[in-house]
């Protein structure tokens, strides 16, 4: 008995230390992984490092092209709506294998508490505003909590047309 008590004390002083490491055993996505479709930026320098991406055509929107990004064993997809080969935003549906926790508190970590919260049918929004970047995550709840989506629009995407519309408001608003 003193030896399954001293095995299970081993082995829960090895998961917590595990979840705490700089290689912890659950896979843990890097929102520096996202940086090269960040508004501002030249989508000329995607295809580099994410391959050529597709042509995506919506209504009312300016030009997207989708590409995937590769996390462990799975691939998910981002799209990036860009005006003159500049970046305007970003939408990606986000694998739900990954931690919400995690992922809530790597942006906490990076952009501070969230400006507005909101919770709907356990499915929760939250967005991080400043001057000239709106960021919006989702995650939900069942059993267990999941990621939805993240989005990062350039609020002040210079001169762009008048029938601009993010890609979050496309997506949320179709209930892609």
């Amino acid at each position: 008995m003193v030896i399954l008590i001293l095995s299970l004390s081993f082995s829960l002083n090895y998961i917590v230390a595990q979840t705490k490491a700089e290689n912890p055993i659950y896979p843990v996505f890097n929102l520096d992984d996202l940086a090269p479709f960040a508004p501002g930026g030249p989508i000329n320098s995607i295809p580099k490092t994410f391959g050529v991406g597709e042509d995506v055509k919506l209504e009312k929107a300016l030009e997207i092209k989708k590409y995937y990004i590769t996390h462990d064993a799975y691939k998910f997809p981002i799209w990036v709506q860009y005006f003159n080969e500049t970046i305007i935003d970003f939408y990606t549906r986000l694998p739900s294998y990954f931690l919400h926790d995690t992922f809530h508190q790597s942006l906490i970590n990076r952009y501070g508490k969230q400006n507005i919260y909101a919770l709907k049918d356990s499915t929760a929004v939250y967005t991080w505003e400043n001057n000239s970047t709106k960021r919006i995550y989702s995650g939900g709840c069942t059993i267990t909590c999941y990621p939805i989506y993240y989005a990062v629009i350039n609020k002040t995407p210079g001169k762009i047309p008048s029938t601009y519309k993010s890609l979050a408001d496309h997506f949320v608003k179709t209930g892609f």
